[in-house]
């Protein structure tokens, strides 16, 4: 009986990573949709990670980045899913676990996060991708793309919590009759 648990969570974890994967290609297939597929296969872990937990979660996670970079979401892509949109969800779930910590230490955290990961993207972006990017070092430049960032991802952060209660009340019985 404790066998077939295993083998249903592995199995929901290695679909969760497939899933993410056939998004990430798609960023590489339709570039004019590359953020909204971002989003939508950083769902996948995210979804794993509140059913089944970090264990299952963060594997088919990096399964799914993997998988994404070897079947087309290129470097960009691969490379945001991993340092951002797959990784966050999971990280944010973390957070949630904390009930103690009040709302301006996760906050803080949360922002720490994705500068971090802005930051490495930018790196990346300015030596690999786009080396001539003088135009953009401008500081009110700077100062405005870091703001609509903020702006945008705290509206990403909100739009993640709703998913989560929805996928609690949508699947919670399907789930725990499964797993």
């Amino acid at each position: 009986m404790m066998r077939d648990v295993r083998v249903k969570r592995l199995a929901f974890a290695a679909v969760s990573a497939a899933f993410s994967a056939v998004f990430l290609a798609l960023t590489g297939v339709l570039p004019a949709a590359r953020i909204a597929f971002l989003v939508i296969s950083g769902l996948f872990p995210f979804a794993g990670d509140l059913i089944l937990g970090r264990r299952y979660s963060i594997p088919a996670f990096f399964a799914g980045g993997l998988l994404g970079f070897l079947f087309g979401a290129g470097y960009a892509g691969g490379l945001a899913f991993l340092v951002l949109f797959g990784s966050y969800p999971i990280f944010r779930n973390f957070l949630a676990g904390k009930n103690g910590w009040k709302k301006a230490p996760v906050l803080a955290l949360k922002l720490f996060w994705f500068l971090a990961a802005s930051g490495i993207l930018l790196a990346v972006a300015r030596t690999w991708l786009l080396p001539d990017m003088t135009e953009y070092r401008k500081p009110l430049y700077i100062v405005l793309i870091l703001f609509a960032g903020i702006v945008l991802f705290l509206l990403y952060d909100l739009l993640l919590g709703m998913a989560a209660g929805w996928i609690f009340r949508r699947f919670d019985r399907l789930f725990r009759s499964l797993f």
